[in-house]
This record gives structure tokens, sequence and C-alpha cells, in this order.
């Protein structure tokens, strides 16, 4: 019996050094998956930080981004606030400078009336002393009326050709002297002005139209050729028959009312000082200016005194037109 145990001793302590093994080994094991939770962990929140630290930094170059755009913003409207003022400036500087301008011219004519003799000057300072601004826009409200004056007010009708949206240097006329006439400009957009500014005028009629002398001389001379027909006379009639009141209705008609108003242009000039012709004549290039213009508006003159050499062509008017 004894010696049986004795034979088995051995064995019981192998399965208790490998039960000791095994323990150990469990403890191993379990501490190992200890060791990997926690570094798994610890690698989650190494995660979680560099997942906040992109948003972070997502966040800050948006936030960036947003501040340099508003810069951007902010800076464009400063610079547009910055223009806006300097134009304004400019334009107060330059009205500043013009209302100066009329005003110290405004003064200046009534100095000349109130200390030049006017009625013993002499041509053309007679004339050029006048000279004072109401609606015109250069002072020549006082050289009209002066030449008015002299020659007579007439029907106390006008046309102005080239009126602008002002009514040009007849506006003094309608809105001062009560006279009634056409304005014509090419513009419809200072038409429009232009029949706003003179809605409370009576008689007073604005139209767009383009004007030149060639229409008129085309259709006179091709009547005086006998090479006019009807379809010409009314094809000129819708585009300038708003600058004749009279109504013509033909050809001889339109001409006798040309003639008629030529004839008195002619005979105003006729009755001037050779020194005050010679001032009308450098108004009148400065108005018309071209020589183009000039000799057209030479050739319908002598187109209608030679279509109408019955009209007083060298008298002296006591109307004006």
């Amino acid at each position: 019996m004894l010696r049986r145990l004795g034979r088995l001793l051995p064995g019981v302590r192998a399965a208790e050094a490998l039960r000791e093994d095994v323990r150990r080994l469990t403890a191993a094991v379990e501490r190992l998956e200890a060791l990997q939770r926690k570094q798994g962990e610890q690698v989650k929140k190494l995660r979680e930080m560099v997942a906040d630290s992109a948003d972070s930094a997502k966040a800050a170059i948006t936030a960036s981004e947003q501040s340099r755009e508003a810069s951007r913003l902010e800076a464009d409207r400063l610079r547009g606030q910055e223009r806006d003022l300097l134009t304004r400036f400019d334009d107060a500087r330059h009205t500043d400078a013009k209302w100066r301008k009329i005003f110290s011219h405004q003064l200046a004519a009534l100095l000349r009336h109130a200390v030049l003799p006017l009625d013993r000057l002499e041509p053309p300072h007679s004339l050029n002393a006048r000279r004072f601004r109401l609606r015109s826009q250069n002072e020549e409200d006082g050289v009209l009326l002066a030449l008015l004056e002299h020659a007579g007010w007439g029907g106390r009708r006008f046309v102005e050709i080239g009126s602008g949206k002002s009514g040009g240097n007849s506006a003094g006329l309608a809105h001062e002297c009560g006279w009634s006439g056409l304005l014509v400009e090419l513009s419809e957009r200072s038409v429009d002005l232009a029949r706003a500014k003179f809605a409370g005028q009576r008689g007073v009629t604005a139209v767009a139209a383009r004007v030149t002398p060639g229409n008129v001389n085309e259709l006179l001379e091709k009547h005086a050729a006998g090479e006019d027909t009807e379809e010409d006379f009314e094809k000129f009639m819708a585009e300038h028959g708003q600058h004749f009141p009279e109504n013509p209705r033909n050809v001889d008609e339109l001409m006798d009312s040309l003639a008629k108003r030529s004839a008195a242009a002619q005979r105003f000039r006729n009755s001037l000082s050779e020194s005050q012709r010679a001032e009308l004549d450098a108004l009148a290039q400065q108005a018309f200016g071209s020589p183009s213009l000039m000799n057209a508006l030479n050739r319908l003159d002598a187109n209608l005194q030679a279509a109408r050499p019955g009209e007083d062509w060298s008298g002296s008017p006591n109307t004006t037109s």
C-alpha cells in the first residue's frame, strides 16, 4: 500500500504543477485581455481626440474664411462709400463753381445796366452790353431782347430748332414774355422733359424731329425743275409738317410760308448797321457751326428768292418771325 502510494505521488505532484501552470497562464491571459481592453479604450479616446481636433480645425478654417469674406465685403462697402462721397463732392464742387459763375455774370449784367450808357454805345458794344441770363445758357436772353427791340416783336411766335430739354434761347420768350411757338429736338427724352417743363405754357409745343436745310432744298429744287411729285410733298410734310402751323397743302403754299419767313429775316438783317450785321453773322456761324450747313441755308434763301421774287426782301420790317 505504501509502495503503491509512493508510486502515485509523482503523478499527483505533476498534476498539481500542471494546474499551477494553468492558473498562471489564465492569470496571464486575463492580464493580457485587461491590457488589450485598456489599450483599446486609449485608441478610442485617441481617435475621438483626433476627430475633435479635425472638427476644430475645420471650424477654425471655416471661421477664418468667413471672417476673410466679411472683411472683403466690408472693404468693398467702404470703397463704394468712398467713391460715392468723392463723386458727390465732385458734383457739389462743379455745381458750386457753376452757380458762382452764373452769379458773377448776373452781377456783371446788373452793373452794366446800371452804369454803362447803353443808349450811347456803338455797335457791337451796344449789343454786347445788353447780354444777361434769365433762361439761356450763355446770356443770349439779353442779346435776343435787344435785337427784338430793334426789329419789332411781330407775332410773338418762335421756332427753336435744337431746343434741348430746356427750350433753348426761346425759353425766356415763353416763360417771361408769354410767347408761343414750336420747340424742335431730335432726342425723344429731351422732348419729354421739355413738354413737362412747358406744360403750363399755353401755345408752346415740343416735337421730336430731325431738321436739315437739305430736306427743304431737295424739295424746292425738284419743284423748280418740275420733277417733284405729290408723294415727295407728302413725305416731306410727314417728316416736318409740325414745323409749319400754316398747314400748307402743296409745295407752292409751302414755298409761300418759307419765303415769308426768310424775307422777314432778310429785312431784319438789312435793317441793321454793318457792324451789327457782322456781329449777327458771327453769332449765326457759332450757332450753326459747319460751313456745309451755312451753305445749305444760303442755298435755301437763293431758292426762295428765285421762286418768290415778289416778296419784300429788302425793306424795313415791322414784324419778326
